[in-house]
C-alpha cells in the first residue's frame, strides 16, 4: 500500500470543481475507497480549504465537508519544529517547506501529490502531479 500526502491544491481542485484537474483528485480518492492508498494531509491545509469554502458554502455545508475530509484523509498536525524547519528550508515558499516537513515526519509516506511541483524541488520524497501518480499507480 502506497502512502501519499496530498497538497492543498489537490483538495481545492477536487471541491472546487477546477477542470480538468477534479477527475485526477477524485481518483486518488477511488484508490483510497479500493484500500490501495492511504492519503494524508497536515492540519493547514484543512484549515485553509475551510477558510476557501467559507466563501462560497453556508457554515454548516463547510463543516459537512471538513468533518468528511477529516474521516478520509489521515492529518498531520504542524507542529513548532516543522514551523522552524521551513523556515531554515532551501525552499522559497514557506508554506510549500512547511508542508514537505510534514509530510517527512511520518516515514511511510512515499509521496507528495500536488500541481505545484516546482516549489517542492528540494523534497527528498516523490513529487508528481495526481494524474501522473494514478497513471503511474494504474499502470
Amino acid at each position: 500500500m502506497k502512502h501519499i500526502f496530498i497538497d492543498t491544491n489537490i483538495l481545492m481542485d477536487m471541491l472546487f470543481h477546477r477542470m480538468p484537474y477534479k477527475y485526477h483528485a477524485l481518483d486518488l480518492f477511488t484508490l483510497q475507497e479500493k484500500k490501495l492508498i492511504t492519503t494524508y494531509t497536515s492540519s493547514n491545509t484543512i484549515l485553509s480549504v475551510a477558510y476557501y469554502l467559507n466563501k462560497v458554502y453556508p457554515p454548516k455545508v463547510v463543516k459537512e465537508i471538513v468533518l468528511q475530509l477529516i474521516e478520509d484523509v489521515q492529518v498531520i498536525e504542524i507542529n513548532k519544529s516543522m514551523l522552524l524547519a521551513g523556515i531554515n528550508s532551501l525552499t522559497d515558499d514557506y508554506e510549500d517547506a512547511v508542508q514537505i516537513h510534514c509530510a517527512l515526519s511520518n516515514r511511510k509516506i512515499t509521496h507528495v501529490i500536488t500541481r505545484n511541483k516546482k516549489d517542492f524541488k528540494d523534497c527528498p520524497l516523490h513529487i508528481c502531479t495526481a494524474e501522473k501518480f494514478n497513471d503511474q499507480f494504474n499502470s
